[in-house]
């Protein structure tokens, strides 16, 4: 299950977001289960994430840091990678 309150972050926006991840470099980050549909996620630092189970369908992914991020049966339909 995600963790609330990464969750709300991520849904601040990208800029936010990874401001706290460079805040907070030692956090692996837990968005697993989450429903990121549609969402603007380009240039994410996503990276060492647990994205397991996360609905990006039709999510902007362009330029994302995935680098080490569990994205185990993740739903990517139409989303750009």
């Amino acid at each position: 299950m995600a963790n609330v309150e990464q969750l709300k972050l991520i849904k601040q926006g990208v800029e936010r977001w990874n401001q706290w991840r460079e805040q907070n470099s030692n956090i692996k980050p837990d968005l697993s289960e989450s429903d990121l549909r549609q969402a603007y996620l380009q240039k994410a630092n996503l990276s060492h994430a647990n994205l397991n189970k996360v609905k990006l369908q039709f999510s902007n992914l362009t330029g994302a840091n995935l680098k080490e991020t569990i994205l185990k049966k993740a739903k990517f339909q139409e989303a750009n990678l």
